[in-house]
């Protein structure tokens, strides 16, 4: 394949990808009836599973071994998978609580908490508008949480999880789906003896709530697990910046599903407040687009 073919195709599991993620609340609504505390077990027990199936097929299991003995890296791994468990059960409970506009603001805002984390954790340089851009997102906040009288704390909790999440994982060594897997993987005997638990007279749904219900939340691991395949292999294509670009095609989807799919209220103060958001990420995307070409020009 050229290089030609192999960018196409990076874009078009970039694409898939983020679709995957925008559209993926339509799936989660299925199962609105079912506890997202339940359903973040499932997606775990199952994801591992899905997992565990790839690595299989890759027959890539030798980083294992090494990865155990580290004490550090278990550590940071465990740290990453409770970030990751506290995002994924965020996102679910705002889906199925009708709250897909607020999930979207926290996948609006992430980008803009993770360069801070750069900042703050690791000295990365932040320049002049990508602080300017910093300070409209938290204008956005304010004005949520004065004007329109609402904290914006279900995406600004997604926002930091997921910050944390990426925190974590840049502490590893592991590549992304190695990663993963141990991060399932540690968390798999807590969320399996929770579903077990359930299923012992204690509310659960899985094999009490139908064919259909039991069906989804199998198939939910395979759900979570296959945009990060297409993303994995989009990253390995394109340059990141066209798919840190291409991330907020997700939110926006989403964004427009809660609004005019599942009739999620809006009105112009909190639209004014999204506004504040939607313009941070205008001068966040172009001033890293400005600074990419002035790279490739002192490059060339």
């Amino acid at each position: 394949m050229n290089n030609s073919d192999q960018t196409k195709t990076g874009f078009t599991f970039a694409i898939l990808a983020y679709f995957w993620w925008g559209f993926a609340p339509i799936f989660w609504k299925f199962l609105a009836h079912v506890p997202a505390v339940e359903i973040l077990g499932h997606r775990m027990v199952w994801a591992l599973a899905v997992l565990v199936l790839y690595q299989t097929v890759r027959q890539n299991w030798g980083w294992l071994p090494s990865a155990l003995k580290s004490p550090r890296l278990l550590f940071m791994t465990g740290m990453a998978a409770i970030m990751l468990a506290l995002n994924a059960g965020l996102y679910t409970w705002g889906i199925n609580n009708d709250r897909i506009i607020d999930v979207s603001l926290g996948y609006f805002m992430n980008p803009l908490l993770i360069v801070l984390a750069g900042y703050f954790i690791y000295s990365e340089q932040i320049r002049p508008m990508q602080w300017v851009a910093i300070a409209v997102a938290g204008l956005g906040v304010v004005y949520l949480t004065v004007v329109y009288g609402q904290f914006p704390l279900v995406g600004l909790s997604l926002a930091a999880a997921f910050t944390l999440y990426s925190v974590f994982k840049k502490q590893t060594t592991l590549d992304t789906f190695e990663s993963m897997t141990l991060e399932m993987g540690l968390m798999f005997p807590f969320f399996l003896v929770y579903v077990f638990y359930l299923e012992n007279g204690n509310g659960g749904n899985f094999t009490s709530a139908g064919g259909l219900t039991t069906g989804l939340l199998i198939l939910g691991g395979a759900v979570s697990v296959t945009p990060f395949l297409m993303f994995s292999a989009a990253a390995s294509r394109i340059p990141l910046f066209y798919i840190g670009i291409m991330q907020y095609i997700g939110p926006s989807i989403s964004f427009l599903l809660g609004v005019y799919v599942y009739g999620e209220p809006i009105n112009r103060s909190l639209l004014t407040g999204f506004c504040f958001v939607w313009a941070a990420l205008i001068i966040f995307a172009t001033e890293g687009f400005r600074e990419r070409q002035r790279t490739l020009r002192l490059a060339s």
